[in-house]
């Protein structure tokens, strides 16, 4: 019970964003790169006094009538392990001189007289360590082998469902999730569908359906929710192609028509001609990391409610390493209204972007942000106002500060150029090829 057994329950978990940046910060730089994984981990962290919490006893173990055996540590199941083991695991990587990243709970860096020595990520209990020597790398294995029971997995090939090809000799990294797309087909009966080019039907807008009775009955057979929510692991992790259809049949969850089953149907196609696309990064001639950020909108484009679907990717090298595609709640007044309010979320991006840069001892500001629409440009970046614009002042004024600050500067980009194009709308197949590439996967 809340209050009595437990108290605060949530433990942060690791972005995929600032664990793909982390990655390509060790393949620039040629890092020694090592995982690892803790045994037991939810049995590690002692239970607070003031959650007190007694358990039956199990098969084999005798207890005198009328007693209970109190749990003295965190099993798995209780609701506040995750919390508890989060918590210690911060309070060991602490004490061996790690600290963790401004804005991202479970990333730590490691600095020696100035110089950025070491980045460890955690997910759980999955831990990957980039170290700058080989010999830095043991001496951090050591210290969590003193602290816990650690199975050593070497350089990492597999992590949280994903193929990991990391090869700093040549230059590249390559994420993909081959297996995991191909049993996502056979979980849902589907890997014998005939295959697609395409994850959405160019033209095809979904909205509401009240299905009749005979729709809602076959509707109720259908595995809807776990088809979305499995393909947006996909998606989050390695295939931003998928965004825009994933995240069109998502927002019909809670009552999906045919059109709307005939429409993810069509992605669990396209998945099976692309199981194995993959995010590819190639280290910069230069040494560095390359960062930027290319944004875009559609406007007022779905029928039912006139709101709009924005996008924005930050490459790094040339290869997406965040992304997102979203639903701009809202009606907006103009297509340069509605790139403002996207240009707006890719800016909070950015700033973001520079907390974990700054960490990594990178001066990246300012981050260029690509934007396609002239007047968006003009008004941010201060040669042009308009009345018009006059009601959108909170997110107009915020990308504008950020620009007189020097953390972003806001560019044009030709329309054809523009990767963040297949976030908002069903492409045609050379458009979408196109951009499909220009996001790395190949």
């Amino acid at each position: 019970r809340p209050g009595v057994h437990f108290n605060d329950t949530f433990a942060p978990t690791l972005r995929m964003d600032s664990l793909r940046l982390m990655l390509n910060y060790c393949l620039t730089y040629r890092w020694d790169l090592q995982q690892y994984d803790v045994k037991g981990a939810f049995q590690i962290p002692d239970l607070p006094p003031e959650e007190m919490v007694y358990m039956k006893a199990p098969p084999g173990i005798k207890v005198k009538p009328g007693h209970a055996l109190r749990l003295l540590k965190c099993i798995y199941g209780l609701k506040q392990s995750g919390r508890r083991w989060n918590q210690h695991f911060n309070g060991t990587v602490t004490q061996m001189d790690f600290k963790v990243v401004d804005g991202e709970d479970c990333l730590y860096t490691l600095t020696v007289d100035g110089q950025l020595h070491a980045l460890l990520a955690v997910y759980v209990d999955d831990i990957l360590v980039g170290a700058i020597t080989k010999e830095e790398g043991q001496r951090i294995a050591q210290g969590l082998h003193d602290a816990y029971t650690i199975t050593v997995l070497g350089v990492p090939k597999w992590l949280l469902g994903a193929e990991i090809d990391y090869n700093p000799t040549a230059g590249t990294l390559r994420i993909s999730q081959k297996a995991y797309a191909l049993q996502l087909l056979e979980r849902f009966n589907h890997a014998q569908v005939n295959p697609s080019d395409l994850p959405a039907s160019p033209g095809v807008h979904l909205v509401p359906h009240t299905c009749t009775e005979e729709e809602s009955r076959i509707m109720s057979r259908r595995p809807y929710r776990q088809v979305v929510g499995a393909l947006m692991y996909l998606m989050i992790f390695t295939r931003p192609d998928l965004a825009f259809a994933v995240g069109q049949c998502a927002r019909f969850c809670q009552s999906p028509g045919p059109a709307h089953w005939k429409a993810l149907v069509l992605i669990l196609r396209y998945v099976k001609k692309t199981a194995g696309l993959g995010l590819v990064y190639r280290a910069d001639a230069s040494g560095r990391l390359v960062i930027t950020l290319k944004v875009d909108s559609s406007w007022a484009d779905i029928p039912n409610n006139r709101y709009s679907t924005g996008g924005h990717c930050g490459l790094v090298n040339g290869a997406a390493f965040s992304y997102e595609c979203k639903l701009v709640k809202g009606v907006t007044l103009s297509s340069c209204e509605s790139e403002l309010v996207v240009l707006s979320r890719a800016a909070q991006q950015a700033v973001w972007i520079l907390k974990l840069t700054r960490a990594m001892g990178i001066k990246a500001a300012p981050i260029t942000i690509f934007e396609d629409n002239d007047a968006a440009i003009a008004n941010v970046n201060g040669t042009k106002r308009t009345k018009r614009l006059k009601h959108v002042d909170i997110r107009y004024y915020f990308t504008k500060e950020q620009v007189k600050l020097g953390r972003i500067a806001v560019k044009a980009i030709a329309s054809a150029d523009n990767t963040a194009d297949i976030f908002t709308k069903a492409l045609r197949i050379v458009l979408f090829l196109r951009h499909r590439a220009g996001l790395g996967l190949e």
